[in-house]
């Protein structure tokens, strides 16, 4: 397989479509540790509530306070479910501002550095095209 030059087009190409790559997978990645934390909060969360309730319901010795004990478990377990929830919600719409801001910037970047590679290949590396390439916009002669 030939190697191409240090400083060539197609590295250049190449080099920033390995960085939009790796941009957005380290935002993946990061966006998944994020959810695994949540949910593992979230988890614990709801086990504690359960054996709080599962421990009043023990102690409760009278059953009228049974239906008592539930209602301020189950009360307890949904405002727990609802910040779980915003929370979640929360964290959806930074992490696709941020790949979306990330791939826009990133893909901008990409095109100009494709078109370039896409004249340098086509043998139109005049001044004029050049310029198109690095986002300046058409003149006419």
């Amino acid at each position: 397989m030939p190697s191409t030059p240090p400083h060539s087009p197609l590295r250049a190409g190449l080099d920033a479509q390995f960085s939009v790559i790796t941009e957005l997978t380290r935002h993946s990645a990061d966006a998944l540790r994020k959810l695994s934390e949540l949910h593992i909060h979230a988890s614990a969360l709801m086990v504690q509530d359960s054996v709080a309730a599962a421990r009043q319901l023990l102690a409760s010795g009278d059953p009228m306070q049974v239906a008592a004990t539930l209602f301020s478990a189950g009360h307890s377990g949904f405002e727990h479910w609802r910040n779980y929830q915003q929370q979640l919600f929360g964290m959806f719409s930074g992490v696709q501002r941020d790949l979306s801001r990330q791939a826009g910037s990133l893909l901008a970047e990409g095109s100009r550095s494709g078109a370039a590679l896409g004249y340098s290949l086509a043998g139109s590396d005049t001044p004029q095209f050049a310029a198109r390439a690095n986002g300046a916009p058409h003149q006419r002669s």
